[in-house]
């Protein structure tokens, strides 16, 4: 789970003067805007990291002071990590009995920020948010949820947070909002899913592009923050739902979105990968820009599962930089069907070298179309490093289309051909006799020992 910690400590120590508030004790320097009450604070927390944190007082509309703000963070700490307080914010020296106004409940909550208790994934728990650029007045934006669990959606222009409580996983149910005003907003979305629905066609989340009124993908420029934490891999959903979400298609074709793809999009993802988890998550957005953050499925291993990772850049072609290492090294196992088909393809901007332990170790019969077209088309791309995969333990069997295209028209790597496994001289031809008419290197022309490989493999 995720922990707070004190992003600084000077966040309350000045107010700008105003009238003192009568019948409240210690008020001194009163507030700069409106007085602040409990059920503020508990608004805002809920807002900031979806979760509901009890209310000390049977009256919500009392003036808050800076010791229950901080109390409350407390207890928040708490119930984000399922055990006793790590902070100690409600016995220190600026928990004071001072009102404070709504800027300053916002001030202290914003900085205090989520503790990455998983280095490396880039701040799991952080707010998921959607930055929405140029919608005129009286347009809408919305999504489809497809997940049981307590959501909420802060629309960004002043209006109530809105609460979804959803006892069952139902497909694509939509959640539309109308701004008045023409303008950019940001919609933050928290809360936890509590359960799945199996779907090869719906993910847990999804923006649709063709909706009647337009509910405007298209406006989405920018997006932050921890999605996997809104939708993660539980140990006991809902009864009757399922486990693990998937992304099928949720960004795909955000012609307004120019990236980065946040390091820690996922981070809250722990477990294993589902069929269909991440196919086309992020496909056919041209306009996407950035590298592919070496974290970002950090979270996700086990084994294989059918077309988990197909199509997840689908024709990307903006992204840049060098695949990263170790990206879907945490998948071992029996080969799936279609596990890695068209992953990459058409990333024409990708560079450098296949590296070394990109994927896991793969053992037993392999699988349908289990890496096909995976590289297909990256022209960018010159090399691949020995040791990319472990495939010595696949046996020799042809399963359809099992490496067909996976280089296809790579044709500026320059250095030779993959072997089976890190240290191996033995090639795919030799492993896999069996397989044939694949045009694996089809198009690989410039490869060191394309001259070698067999004709059915190019």
């Amino acid at each position: 789970m995720a922990g707070i910690a004190f992003a600084g400590m000077m966040l309350l120590c000045a107010f700008p003067g105003a009238p003192t508030i009568i019948g409240f004790a210690n008020a001194g320097s009163a507030y700069a805007g409106p007085a602040a009450n409990v059920d503020f604070v508990h608004r805002y927390i809920t807002q900031k990291w979806g979760i509901t944190v009890p209310i000390k007082t049977s009256n919500i509309y009392q003036a808050v002071n800076v010791k229950y703000t901080l109390c409350a963070v407390d207890r928040a700490n708490e119930i984000l990590n399922g055990a006793p307080s790590a902070t100690t914010y409600c016995n220190h020296p600026l928990a004071t009995t001072q009102i404070i106004d709504d800027s300053s409940v916002r001030n202290a909550v914003d900085r205090l920020v989520v503790k990455d208790l998983y280095p490396g994934t880039g701040g799991e728990g952080e707010p998921f948010k959607l930055y929405m650029t140029g919608m005129t007045a009286n347009s809408q934006f919305g999504f489809y949820i497809s997940a049981s669990g307590n959501f909420t959606v802060d629309w960004g222009d002043g209006t109530a947070v809105q609460n979804i409580v959803r006892p069952n996983a139902s497909l694509n149910d939509i959640y539309t909002h109308t701004y008045s005003a023409a303008g950019n907003y940001i919609v933050t979305i928290g809360g936890r899913a509590t359960g799945y629905i199996a779907s090869t066609t719906n993910g847990a989340i999804q923006f649709p592009t063709h909706t009647n009124p337009p509910v405007n993908p298209t406006k989405i420029t920018k997006i932050s923050g921890d999605l996997g934490s809104v939708f993660p891999i539980l140990t006991s959903p809902v009864a009757g739902q399922f486990h693990s979400p998937n992304f099928i298609m949720t960004f795909n074709n955000f012609t307004g979105w120019t990236g980065p793809i946040p390091a820690n999009l996922f981070a809250g993802l722990h477990g294993a990968p589902v069929d269909w988890m991440f196919n086309n998550t992020f496909g056919t957005n041209s306009n996407l820009k950035g590298s592919i953050p070496a974290q970002l499925f950090a979270g996700i291993s086990g084994a294989p599962a059918q077309y988990m990772f197909s199509q997840t850049f689908y024709n990307c072609t903006g992204l840049t930089g060098s695949v990263p290492a170790g990206l879907f090294s945490g998948i071992s196992g029996a080969p799936a069907q279609y596990m890695f088909s068209n992953t990459f393809y058409g990333c024409t901007g990708l560079t450098g070298s296949v590296p070394a332990g990109l994927f896991g170790t793969f053992t037993g019969a392999p699988a349908t179309g289990m890496f096909y077209n995976t590289f297909g088309g990256c022209t960018g791309l010159t090399g691949i490093a020995n040791g990319i995969w472990d495939l010595s333990g696949v046996s020799n069997a042809s399963a359809s289309m099992m490496f067909t295209q996976t280089f296809y028209n790579c044709s500026n790597i320059t250095s030779p051909s993959p072997s089976i496994a890190p240290g191996s001289t033995t090639k795919l031809w030799t492993q896999f006799s069996a397989f044939t008419g694949g045009m694996t290197f089809y198009g690989a022309t410039k490869l060191a020992d394309y001259a070698s490989i067999p004709t059915g493999w190019k």
